[in-house]
């Protein structure tokens, strides 16, 4: 035992001592310090496989805190010799990115959240500095591994009966996920959106949590998508899916809006292409989804049809783009149905805010143009304040009223 425990102080300190090391960016730029990297890269490959041995010894001795150290060990090299690892041009680059992803994907908290800061370094490296295999492809397999990392755990009812993982953690590793998440979407574009939409399709069509329905119009997405929802914990995926679709909204939107503004100047935009293909996948995406009704995604888990509610709010301003006003009036009425779970009834009060200040415009027109369709409005927005209403929930009200 005191072998053992000599052997896990020692990796916990040498981690310590080396990464700090490391983070001493006096000498930067020296032959000296790049020749000190080159050697800790190149120790990374077999036979030597230094980070991956002692990570292997601590995983199977049960070691955590020697895991951390060398979890943030390894997003330390990576950080602060990024500009030399995003080019692959020394020796151990690779390996270190690819022990990167496995840190990446554990369940320990500590272990996954130092590594998140080595992805945003490795964004701020321009695309045409780095090796091609560090840019669209690498972020690709990221959104997998941080859609699974964000995802609720297979047996999760309620947190107050949750004993594997932590509230706070959990929270914090979606805050923090965000931003990388940001950054494999400017990357990826529209296949970023495909990945996602494949696995909320994949579930639908094994039979399992999906959210809605095919609305006879086809899929908004080739489901290509490697990361798919497994029978056994498919609403979990589903509503990861739904939450990493939601965490890069403004950006989608902002870029569809760019199109459309470029459009009506009589101008060519260069993203016209991505930006199309986005509005029409979502779309579809969410009229499938309506199509299903509230009931569909609550049956499957409350949190689900509380990812589909800030979805639907999410993108409300392609639903104003891209939607006719029979479809806007579709994505209100769903969301006004969904205020009556309480999972979902915040999420969904402030996507009906958010819905209707976006479509105002394009369903004032249409009622000024087709009078029948102003029943139809004023019907619809009836039912979502009397929905609200009867929560009870000032904020709830508030959101709703101010729609």
């Amino acid at each position: 035992w005191s072998t053992a425990l000599h052997a896990q102080n020692s990796l916990i300190h040498s981690s310590r001592a080396l990464a700090a090391a490391i983070s001493n960016t006096g000498d930067y730029g020296t032959s000296s310090r790049r020749a000190a990297a080159s050697l800790l890269l190149s120790s990374l490959p077999p036979p030597v496989e230094f980070l991956r041995h002692p990570l292997s010894l601590s995983q199977s001795q049960h070691w955590e805190d020697a895991i951390v150290a060398l979890s943030d060990l390894a997003a330390t090299l990576a950080r602060e010799e990024m500009d030399d690892v995003a080019t692959c041009r020394m020796v151990g680059s690779t390996d270190l990115v690819e022990l990167l992803l496995s840190l990446q994907s554990h369940p320990v908290h500590a272990v996954a959240v130092p590594v998140l800061e080595a992805w945003l370094t490795l964004q701020d490296v321009p695309t045409s500095e780095r090796h091609p295999d560090l840019a669209s492809p690498l972020y690709g397999r990221l959104v997998e591994v941080i859609l699974k990392r964000v995802a609720y755990p297979p047996s999760f009812v309620s947190w107050e009966e949750e004993l594997d993982v932590d509230e706070a953690d959990f929270e914090e590793m979606r805050r923090l996920a965000t931003d990388v998440l940001v950054g494999a979407y400017f990357l990826m574009r529209a296949g970023y959106l495909e990945k996602l939409a494949g696995v909320i399709l994949s579930a639908k069509q094994n039979g399992g949590a999906g959210v809605g329905t095919s609305n006879g119009g086809g899929t908004p997405y080739n489901n290509n998508a490697t990361a798919t929802a497994t029978n056994n914990h498919q609403w979990e995926m589903v509503e990861a899916s739904l939450y990493c679709l939601t965490a890069v909204s403004r950006e989608a939107c902002a870029r569809v809006k760019s199109v459309s503004n470029a459009v009506r100047g009589g101008r060519d935009s260069p993203v016209s292409g991505d930006g199309t293909a986005t509005a029409s996948g979502l779309t579809q995406l969410a009229g499938m989804i309506c199509a299903g009704g509230a009931q569909s995604a609550s049956g499957r888990h409350p949190l689900v049809l509380s990812g589909v509610a800030s979805f639907l709010g999410g993108y409300s301003a392609i639903w104003a783009l891209s939607c006719p006003p029979p479809s806007i009036l579709q994505i209100l009425s769903y969301l006004s149905l969904a205020i009556a779970v309480p999972a979902a009834m915040e999420a969904a009060g402030k996507s009906v805010r958010s819905v209707a200040i976006a479509s105002a415009s394009t369903l004032s027109s249409a009622a000024n143009s087709t009078p029948e369709l102003y029943d139809g409005i004023s019907a619809t927005l009836a039912q979502a304040m009397d929905a609200a209403l009867a929560t009870g929930n000032a904020k709830v009200m508030n959101n709703v009223a101010e729609g």
